[in-house]
């Protein structure tokens, strides 16, 4: 029997071949059938096999959402279909696979929960604190409270120089107000329970949580939203249009000409969904259409050409959120972004 496996002490597949103790019996997809006469030593070699694939699961999930998204662009309204599996698993395999792109990043001797705890430390403290726990022993639930109580230490600090939910809020405060909103929010199903905008920082986000956001108390009397969203969240967006204080009014199609995947159609489009506020009923620009062919890019990222169009389209002063790069005229919140640059974007925009 001839069968892909995973390495006890790595956690890396290898091919097993017919007369190792981990290849023994009937591996199926609903179950594991053992011979008689297996010995002790060649059952607990099995276990271990088995340790090893559950350790490795995750990293396996998100090494293949990330080689999807390069290659077919955003994936996961598709791979929920495909998995079967919940957002929240495939937003924080995804994730915790993009901290450590490089497998050498990846230590053999940590699990993928201690990993997931690292992956919001900056690169820097990222390194400090699993060679902390790799070199302690620590358990993961220790690991947690150790990065908890050094985290205004050097080097196990996460990051707090970008922005946060808090700064939007701020942004309230200083009175200042837009005409134009660009999202791409980050959603998360309501019963995944990370209650992610806990302390501020947020990573993925509930429909519930994106409502809270003061959008409504920055927006001009005549304000657009344009919105993306997903297969899975088209019918939720309503809500988010109502908390902050807008009205659907038409849709935009962004058509990838590379195959996408899925258990109906394949996917290769995405949803971009306008809204309105006060008498802001037009475009300025008349002349645009309601789909653009432009290829995927990487990590999820909205083409510029849309941003272009909405330049066209509405009036600013403009502010994106859950963005992820600074741009030439808007003012970018996003958990990417540092905060300086938000502040200074907004002076320059004013």
């Amino acid at each position: 029997m001839n069968f892909d496996a995973v390495d006890r002490d790595t956690g890396e597949v290898v091919e097993v071949r017919g007369g190792t103790p981990a290849s023994r019996g009937v591996w199926g997809a609903v179950g594991l059938r053992l011979p008689e006469g297996m010995s002790f030593e060649e059952w607990q070699s099995v276990g271990d096999t088995l340790k090893a694939m559950e350790r490795s699961v995750m990293w396996w999930v998100g090494d293949w959402l990330r080689f999807g998204e390069t290659c077919y662009g955003e994936t996961y309204s598709q791979a929920l279909d495909v998995t079967d599996s919940a957002y929240s698993t495939l937003a924080n395999a995804k994730w915790v696979a993009e901290k450590y792109p490089d497998l050498s990043l990846r230590r053999e001797n940590l699990s993928w929960s201690h990993h997931k705890e690292a992956a919001a430390l900056d690169p820097e403290a990222r390194f400090a604190a699993l060679s902390l726990a790799e070199d302690s022993g620590l358990s993961v639930r220790d690991f947690r409270e150790c990065i908890r109580q050094q985290k205004n230490r050097v080097g196990v600090a996460p990051s707090s120089e970008t922005c946060t939910v808090e700064d939007l809020w701020k942004l309230v405060e200083t009175g200042r107000k837009y005409g134009t909103f660009y999202a791409d929010p980050p959603w998360l199903y309501d019963n995944q329970g990370t209650r992610a905008s806990t302390g501020n920082h947020y990573g993925g986000m509930t429909v519930e949580e994106l409502c809270e956001l003061p959008i409504r108390d920055l927006a001009l009397d005549d304000a657009h939203l344009h919105l993306w969203t997903t297969n899975a969240f088209i019918f939720e967006c309503p809500k988010i249009f109502d908390a902050w204080g807008f009205e659907f009014r038409s849709s935009f199609v962004w058509c990838k000409p590379q195959m996408g995947i899925g258990n109906y159609w394949r996917n290769s489009h995405e949803f971009l969904l306008t809204a309105i506020r006060g008498d802001a009923k037009r475009f300025n620009d008349k002349s645009l259409m309601s789909w653009m062919e432009v290829d995927r890019g990487r990590h999820s990222a909205k083409p510029e050409q849309v941003r272009g169009a909405i330049e066209r389209a509405s009036t600013g002063p403009y502010l994106e959120l859950f963005g992820r790069s600074p741009a030439p005229n808007w003012a970018v919140w996003g958990n990417e972004v540092e905060r300086g640059l938000l502040y200074r974007d907004v002076a320059e925009v004013a």
